[in-house]
């Protein structure tokens, strides 16, 4: 018992030694500046085939919805998250500034331990980062199977206006093909995979291919979802197709109504404040039909492209087919 007592007080002789004295904020000024380094180094990391530079990619696409077709990602988030941690440097200056004059004129030795231990904590960070890559998928992509799960639904809707103040009718899209989902600008976790899909379907898309193609965001959270944050979606995630794409709203009884017409569940945290809510796709033929439901898992990831390109180049014609009745919840 002697022995263990006598390490207890060592190790909060040392702690306090840690806090009181200017190793602790040298250590933390050090970490914070190599993590802004690593950030700056992940971001601009070329692609080369080697681990580092598959880490770096999965990096970009987690955390700044990097496009790797385009090059494109948030570059909001990424200054963010670089200058972020400058406040918290001030922060941790101001409290230990006195121990820092000290450290430099009298300990100046000290500084590189501190610093070695703050880049060997970072280094350990990133290195185990590094295996928590994306699994990638062994499994044969099947092909999309088209007119098989094709239906022709009629889909009622209430007119909400997108974030220049135009009022959205779905009959005004007949003869487009539309790709409707339900997002909201605050989420953090799903919505903005969602908009990097949709992203990646107007980057693809060729300029003839989009003129008979647009997207309707509907707003899951109508209290919060201004015309401000809907205009900054729209400009980050649609770019120079936004013309295309119309994040609408309105009164919530009526977005809640297109909303359970689109059987997209949704149900708000009340820990939190986020909404959980499923991931979907609803793509409306030229005849303004609902053709194809699907989400956001790895094989519908794969399968949206074809739809929307399926849809695109499928002529109106009058097939005689018998229509299906509406979608109602």
């Amino acid at each position: 018992m002697k022995i263990i007592r006598e390490i207890i007080d060592r190790l909060l002789t040392r702690t306090t030694t840690f806090f009181a004295t200017g190793t602790f904020p040298v250590f933390a000024l050090a970490a914070l500046i190599f993590f802004q380094i690593f950030v700056t180094v992940v971001v601009f990391w070329p692609p080369s085939g080697s681990v580092w530079a598959s880490f770096a990619e999965e990096f970009r696409i987690r955390c700044f919805q990097y496009d790797p077709n385009s090059g494109w990602m948030l570059w909001s988030q990424v200054m963010m998250m670089i200058s972020e941690p400058i406040l918290l440097q001030v922060i941790i200056f101001l409290i230990w500034r006195k121990q820092l004059k000290e450290i430099w004129s009298k300990h100046r030795r000290s500084i590189f331990p501190a610093t070695t231990s703050a880049l060997v904590v970072v280094c350990l960070v990133a290195g185990t980062l590094v295996g928590f890559g994306r699994p990638k998928n062994t499994e044969p992509e099947l092909p999309f199977p088209g007119e098989r799960i094709r239906t022709k639904l009629n889909l009622p809707w209430i007119p909400l206006a997108d974030q220049n103040g135009k009022e959205i009718v779905l009959e005004d899209f007949k003869g487009k093909v539309v790709l409707i989902t339900g997002v909201y600008s605050t989420c953090t976790a799903t919505c903005p995979m969602i908009l990097m899909q949709l992203h990646r379907v107007f980057a693809e898309l060729s300029s003839e291919e989009v003129e008979g193609f647009s997207a309707i965001a509907v707003s899951l959270d109508p209290e919060k979802d201004t015309v401000e944050r809907r205009l900054w979606t729209v400009k980050q995630y649609a770019g120079e197709r936004e013309a295309n794409m119309h994040f609408v709203n309105g009164i919530p009884s009526d977005v809640e109504t297109v909303l359970n017409n689109l059987q997209i569940a949704r149900m708000r945290n009340t820990q939190t404040g986020e909404i959980d809510h499923a991931n979907l796709f609803v793509l409306i033929d030229r005849q303004g039909k609902v053709a194809f439901r699907l989400t956001s898992s790895e094989r519908h990831e794969s399968w949206l492209m074809s739809a929307v390109r399926h849809l695109i180049q499928d002529k109106p014609k009058d097939d005689g087919r018998v229509e299906q009745a509406a979608v109602n919840p």
